[in-house]
């Protein structure tokens, strides 16, 4: 080519030059001659030996993780989407939980969920039908506890390890053919331990109001190899600490809610009924204990019959001891500790130790923790606490449809020969009934009827009165007033004593700063004087 131009072709790029003479792709050539750089070969053979293999991935996925899986399917739900496991193992890829399809299947399967099938004949994942029902009783009775303002208090237990660090260093690896024979500076990077360490077991209890409750912690040190930290706790030292300590501490009629852990469930023993374990003469010994009776000769199963038809209902020794000091015990419906705030508490105080901790020593473990305790505010609970309404409780509510749907402003329409007792004419359940009776069918077409005589006076919820405050305009007067209900709590309000922001979503003061980032700590409910502009 040179000899037909006469002059020496691209000087300027010795690879072009390469490949025209010698017909090979660029590619290939880099390849081949970068290889023989021996310097080259010391670099590569440095970083592949600096770089770890990892090591088997365990096929069960942490707390954290299963959660994400929960909250997935739940997303699924809401989106109308076919849950699946290929496509619920696809959708977890791109959340970057890489497990395998198999894992994932037993997994759901460990949160309470099965498969069903429906028309199609497709298998879908629905959970069963008694977690369910315990969901549905939880969210209905801690939503009437919220109503009626009473002090709820959450408890649960947790470990800390004395190696319990923040994963992850910068260090100083090569990144220039010369680099690996520059002196690296010693000590750059940490010297961790290996292993987990020593164990702490952890158990407190707290609310919006208190933040985590002063005087009721216990801390103490793990004495098992157990992988799980509840076998630290039985029901013996778990009742002492539910008596002694924390009872003493607790507002008039609090509600204490607490997960579902076996020594939080001991039964009362006189509440106990033998099982189908038990032998046939201590079957018989209950019987005679509860003057029933029975023949002799009665087979094992027959005697059985006869338990389960006179067997005592359930009495549980803590909520025994809860109800003798005029207090509640509300247990969360199984396989949903999301649904307590104290878990992201959890969460805050360890990331505290794990960024403070450098001795791995068991003592200064604990002082951390104390420390990072000190430091947790109420206010920061009460965030804590609203996320989790808003976040889990409201999306469990719409997903099982518990819910009613909006209802319009409604109008009470006065005459002039109406008396004082025809005025209420709203016929509602608040407190003693359930979310799931239907409305008066008194109540059509957007406004009231002044004839129904099983109706009680309704009072606005801020005012506490028939008539809205302020002035009445003229052209109102004696006509009608407008109500609405409150699309999540029940309640009815005059249209005149709520703000405008929450009218709009058909929603009472106190649920609607309840649901928009307001603080628990505060007073939900809107001042009358605010409500008036």
């Amino acid at each position: 080519m040179e000899k037909k131009i006469g002059k020496p072709w691209c000087l300027s790029d010795p690879w072009s030059r390469l490949v025209k003479a010698t017909g090979i792709s660029l590619s290939t050539l880099k390849r081949k001659i970068e290889g023989l750089d021996p310097v080259q070969d010391v670099v590569k053979a440095v970083q592949k030996s600096s770089v770890q293999k990892p090591g088997p991935k365990p096929w069960k996925l942490d707390d954290f993780n299963r959660n994400v899986v929960k909250r997935t399917i739940y997303d699924m739900y809401r989106k109308k989407e076919v849950v699946s496991m290929p496509r619920l193992h696809e959708v977890l890829k791109e959340k970057d939980i890489t497990a395998s399809l198999s894992t994932v299947v037993r997994t759901v399967k460990s949160l309470g969920f099965r498969f069903s099938k429906k028309g199609s004949g497709r298998r879908h994942v629905v959970e069963r039908d008694d977690v369910v029902a315990l969901r549905h009783h939880y969210l209905r009775q801690i939503r009437k506890y919220r109503q009626q303002e009473r002090h709820i208090v959450y408890l649960d237990e947790t470990w800390l390890n004395s190696n319990h660090v923040v994963k992850g260093d910068w260090l100083d690896e090569p990144s220039t053919s010369m680099s690996v024979f520059e002196p690296h500076c010693e000590g750059s990077g940490r010297s961790l331990p290996s292993g987990k360490g020593t164990r702490l077991i952890i158990l407190d209890a707290g609310s919006s109001q208190q933040g985590l409750i002063p005087g009721v912690g216990l801390i103490f040190e793990s004495k098992t190899n157990s992988s799980d930290y509840h076998d630290e706790m039985n029901s013996e030292h778990f009742t002492e600490w539910f008596r002694d300590t924390l009872i003493p501490r607790l507002s008039p009629q609090s509600v204490v809610v607490m997960d579902n852990a076996p020594y939080h469930s001991h039964l009362d023993p006189e509440s106990r009924a033998p099982s189908t374990g038990a032998n046939k003469p201590g079957i018989s010994a209950w019987l005679d204990k509860n003057n029933v009776h029975y023949d002799p000769k009665m087979k094992k199963t027959g005697l059985l019959d006869l338990v389960n038809q006179h067997k005592p209902q359930k009495k549980y020794v803590i909520d025994e001891l809860a109800k003798a000091h005029g207090h509640v015990v509300l247990r969360l419906p199984p396989y949903h500790c999301e649904l307590n705030p104290i878990e992201m508490v959890w969460s805050d105080l360890k990331g505290f130790v794990a960024r403070k901790n450098s001795t791995y020593k068991i003592k200064d473990c604990k002082k951390l923790f104390e420390e990072a305790k000190s430091h947790f505010s109420a206010e920061r609970w009460a965030k804590f606490e609203t996320h989790v309404v808003r976040e889990y409780e409201e999306k469990l509510w719409q997903i099982d449809g518990l819910r009613d749907k909006a209802l319009s402003p409604v109008i009470i329409h006065m005459t002039d020969d109406e008396t004082d007792d025809s005025q209420a004419t709203i016929a509602y359940c608040h407190e003693g009934g359930t979310d799931d009776e239907e409305i008066d069918m008194d109540i059509v077409d957007g406004y009231v009827s002044d004839t129904s005589d099983q109706a009680d006076v309704i009072l606005c919820k801020i005012c506490h009165d028939t008539d809205p405050p302020g002035r009445v305009p003229k052209r109102d007067r004696g006509t009608h007033i407008d109500w609405f209900q409150c699309d999540t709590c029940d309640q009815w309000l005059h249209n005149k004593c709520c703000t405008k922001p929450a009218l709009a979503q058909i929603m009472c003061p106190r649920c609607y700063s309840l649901l928009h980032h307001r603080n628990l700590s505060e007073t939900l409910v809107a001042p009358l004087e605010d409500a008036e502009q």
